[in-house]
């Protein structure tokens, strides 16, 4: 819920809702925030998609509002989901006026159920269309689980607060506040649940542990190859095997470590260095109980030198 306090959001947040404030106040302040709704606004709404992103891709921190938020192209999902939401809530308002709270309510508590999936949608796939396919919203809410149900929650509280300022006590501009303050952290919370989700989605964040673990194992093939060449290069001195058990135990799992160096040590022409290698490498296995493993290594070691011993 602090999310939306940084400077940042906090202050698109605040702007966002003076505007919409202003403007109630007749033709003559709509004229003069002609231009402040047309860039603010929208930059208000594509910050929301950014937030969403970062979360998205495991970032702590909300993304810093800069110039490029007022660039009216190049980010149409703000607009993909400004429209539909913005219809919606005035349909609902004009049945809420004209019929009574009896049809509008059920409707507003079914749009507001399927709001946060129609923003997974626009987000990750940036199609309008697919966004307004309640198959496909389903999906969406299948997939986040009970996660989905906390942010709708959220707008449950959220919506029927803004009527009840707006309605019963007058206070618009602190109704727009909270509305546009709880949307940025539905916003934000839908980018956790999609990182939390991300194998459900096929989506790769930037920064998530199996990026993490895979960026440690390419750079960890990267040393033992580093490690494999420094061998070659001694290959007839002694220092050569001990340079190579060395590094073989400081890796996190060294009978990983033991089996990839037996198989690039096995494709040698000289097999001297690599069945001395094999001796460790058996006395490793049988040590940790991996006894098949070892008569394994060990028959292959003796197919390809008859007289080796473990």
């Amino acid at each position: 819920m602090f999310y939306a306090l940084r400077p940042s959001p906090l202050l698109l947040i605040f702007v966002t809702s003076y505007l919409f404030w202003l403007a109630s106040f007749g033709p003559i302040f709509m004229l003069i925030l002609a231009t402040g709704f047309a860039l603010l606004v929208p930059a208000y709404a594509k910050y929301c998609f950014l937030a969403l992103d970062a979360s998205a891709n495991g970032l702590a921190e909300p993304p810093v509002a800069g110039v490029e938020l007022l660039v009216p192209h190049g980010e149409w999902r703000a607009h993909k989901f400004s429209f539909p939401f913005v219809f919606g809530l005035s349909v609902i308002t004009w049945l809420w006026d004209g019929i009574g709270a009896w049809l509008a309510f059920p409707l507003l508590f079914l749009f507001l159920a399927l709001v946060p999936a129609a923003i997974v949608v626009i987000a990750i796939e940036d199609r309008f269309l697919r966004a307004l396919n309640l198959r496909v919203l389903l999906e969406v809410i299948h997939k986040l689980g009970t996660r989905y149900w906390l942010l709708t929650g959220l707008l449950w509280l959220a919506i029927p607060t803004v009527f009840y300022l707006v309605v019963q006590q007058g206070w618009l501009f602190t109704a727009l506040f909270v509305l546009f303050y709880n949307l940025l952290v539905v916003f934000h919370w839908l980018g956790r649940a999609i990182y939390a989700r991300r194998d459900r989605f096929d989506f790769e964040p930037a920064i998530s542990p199996e990026r993490d673990a895979a960026f440690e194992e390419a750079e960890r093939i990267r040393q033992r190859f580093r490690v494999l060449d420094r061998v070659y290069a001694q290959r007839r001195r002694p220092v050569a095997m001990r340079e190579l058990l060395q590094y073989i135990a400081t890796e996190p799992e060294p009978l990983t470590a033991h089996a990839w160096f037996h198989e690039q040590l096995m494709q040698w022409e000289k097999l001297r260095l690599p069945l001395e290698h094999a001796r460790h490498y058996i006395a490793a296995l049988r040590e940790r109980g991996r006894h098949a493993e070892a008569e394994a290594i060990l028959s292959r070691c003796q197919q390809a030198d008859a007289g080796f011993t473990p």
